[in-house]
């Protein structure tokens, strides 16, 4: 699957109440890293494709993944969030292997976090609306391991590691000034995601009133 590694943000610094009376508002970039501090929640999920016992403390590791998210102010939501957006990213411990021939398990490990791009074109001067949307990768690290036993404690320390090294890029990005800023006019972000289900019976309600 194609990947973007970096999901540039672009945002609008409101300076004052007289924004809201039609002047205009200076547009401003988050990128190099600093669109990392807008990151308030993640779900997590794991991808447990080893077998031969290879790999057999994936629930435990996934809680130590979840602790670190925690921790560090990075919310996980007990549910599917409706949207993936800049606030709201998708986190997955993928790990695929077996026991070869000579009773070694080998294991390929990818921490990833991604979320949802949309964007429209066309629309205007009678040209259809042209409508894509699609996944980008936020962060990712991937590794391979070799054990005569299991994998267990270097897969552990892998995500544990890569946890650690993602908590650290947010809240980095947290402290510049353009970040806190847009955290401040939208304290919002915070804010738990709205649920699949909640948005499945938005859209049947809609749909009750057309009818």
């Amino acid at each position: 699957m194609s990947k973007i590694l970096s999901v540039p943000i672009f945002l609008v610094a409101l300076s004052g109440p007289s924004d809201c009376q039609g002047q205009s508002a200076d547009k401003l970039y988050l990128g190099g890293g600093t669109e990392f501090g807008v990151i308030a929640h993640s779900v997590l999920k794991v991808s447990d494709q080893v077998n031969d016992n290879c790999w057999t403390n994936a629930s435990s590791t996934r809680s130590r993944v979840y602790l670190i998210l925690e921790q560090n102010e990075i919310y996980v939501p007990d549910y599917d969030p409706a949207f993936f957006t800049s606030t709201t990213v998708h986190t997955t411990l993928t790990a695929f292997g077996f026991r070869a021939d000579r009773g070694s398990c080998v294991v390929s490990a990818s921490y990833d976090v991604e979320t949802s791009v949309s964007h429209k074109l066309g629309g205007y001067d009678g040209v259809p609306e042209y409508s894509a949307s699609y996944k980008a990768s936020v962060f990712d690290r991937q590794s391979v391991f070799i054990s005569s036993s299991n994998t267990n404690d270097q897969l552990r320390d892998f995500f544990v590691s890569s946890a650690s090294e993602f908590a650290a890029k947010v809240i980095a990005a947290r402290r510049d000034e353009v970040v806190r800023n847009y955290i401040e006019h939208f304290p919002n972000i915070g804010e738990p995601p709205m649920s699949e289900e909640r948005w499945e019976e938005i859209l049947s309600d809609l749909e009750e009133k057309q009818n």
